[in-house]
């Protein structure tokens, strides 16, 4: 979802800056409005983004001969 959210938001604030260079005056505080508000967007995004993510967990070693064995003799018959 956090990703579908950020989609739109890159061409918005593409446009926004765009806007800002050629702005009048009394053009500058709206863009100004929809600079800050498309950036807290972003960041909302970010945070929820963050909110699915597992925390890492520490390194450790890891027997590859041991990891196969135990994948071959997971895996299911019929695969062969």
């Amino acid at each position: 979802m956090a990703h579908e959210l950020k989609n739109p938001l890159t061409p918005m604030r593409f446009a926004i800056q765009r806007l800002a260079k050629d702005a009048q005056p009394g053009a500058r505080s709206l863009i100004g409005v929809l600079d800050a508000e498309s950036r807290r967007l972003e960041q909302m995004a970010r945070d929820f983004g963050e909110l699915g993510r597992l925390p890492e967990g520490p390194s450790a070693p890891v027997d590859l001969g041991e990891l196969c064995d135990e994948s071959r003799r997971a895996r299911p018959k019929d695969c062969g």
